[in-house]
């Protein structure tokens, strides 16, 4: 997850400003980004989710990079529907049919191998290892197989090295 804040110190105001209104000071946002690389190393779009129930919780189609992260990179940015930024179930659902499914389906076509069964190594998060996560993977995408990395393993088993 990724928390990011005004900060405790730093402002905008010009240099010398006798009077200066620091706003959001105790205030941060956070996201849970998801990161999906492969074993030759591309790396899959990000998926961000922010906590909240309107699109008016995720960034400004006005950002500055916005129209990069979302047209050329291809980044999804979602909101939870709830009051946390986590994975929900239809998070998930939406990594799976957006990002995961259509980069393994674009490569067993290029290489000419659609009965190829793909490997998903992933997180033992608790809606990952849901019953209702698991049981839909398997019918709805019966030839992604998921692999857990080991609760309190990430850092040990995960491709991703921070």
């Amino acid at each position: 997850m990724v928390y990011y804040s005004a900060g405790a110190i730093e402002t905008y105001a010009p240099v010398g400003s006798k009077q200066v209104e620091v706003l959001g000071n105790d205030e941060r946002r956070g996201f849970t980004l998801m990161v999906g690389v492969s074993l030759s190393g591309e790396v899959l779009p990000f998926q961000t989710i922010y906590a909240g129930k309107t699109s008016g919780s995720l960034p400004t189609s006005k950002a500055t990079g916005y129209s990069k992260a979302t047209k050329e990179l291809k980044f999804h940015f979602e909101f939870s529907k709830v009051d946390n930024h986590w994975s929900t179930m239809e998070t998930m659902k939406n990594y799976v049919i957006n990002i995961l499914a259509s980069y393994f389906e674009s490569h067993r076509q290029q290489l000419k191998l659609p009965n190829q069964i793909c490997i998903w190594q992933i997180d033992c998060w608790s809606v990952h290892r849901s019953l209702e996560f698991r049981s839909w993977m398997s019918a709805t995408f019966p030839w992604i197989r998921i692999h857990f990395v080991p609760a309190n393993c990430t850092g040990l088993f995960h491709p991703v090295k921070i």
